[in-house]
Formats: C-alpha cells, structure tokens, sequence
C-alpha cells in the first residue's frame, strides 16, 4: 500500500494524533486502532478513493469510514489551530 508519505512520517502523525483520537473498547463495541484510523483516512485522502475501497483495505464498514473520515480530519484541525497552522 502506498499511502504518499513514509512510514516514520505517518507513526508520527498517528502518535501526535492519537491523544484526540484513541478511545477504549467497551463491552459492545470494539474500537478501530488509532494506526489503522488513520492510515485509512490518509490513503483516502491521498487517492481518492472510494469508501468500498477503503472498506476492502482497512476491513471497516463503509459508514464507520465516514465517522473515522471526520474524527481524524478534526483531531487534525484541532492539532493545527494548537500549532498555530491554519489552512
């Protein structure tokens, strides 16, 4: 998988991200890996490709890929405006 950028840059990413992003299972649900989250929405991103192809990629319901889509996208926000980097 090419995901546009190198592995040490992505591990990087997830790690500064992963404070706004990780969640802990609970006894119904089982949570999505920050790494996995957010390597999807970066691969998405970069190729624009369609849910079902994340879906086939990640193996993550295609409606769950809309809600990580959105929660990776906002920690990012969040992290930027903390940076002082705006778009």
């Amino acid at each position: 998988m090419n995901f546009k950028m190198s592995k040490d840059t992505l591990f990087d990413m997830t790690n500064k991200l992963k404070p706004l992003i990780a969640r802990k299972h609970t006894k119904y649900q089982l949570v999505i890996h920050v790494e996995v989250q957010v390597a999807c929405v970066i691969y998405k991103l970069s190729h624009g490709s369609s849910l079902l192809m994340c879906n086939e990629l990640f193996a993550i319901n295609k409606s769950t890929i809309v809600l990580v889509i959105f929660k990776v996208v906002r920690a990012i926000n969040i992290k930027c405006s903390r940076l002082g980097i705006h778009g």
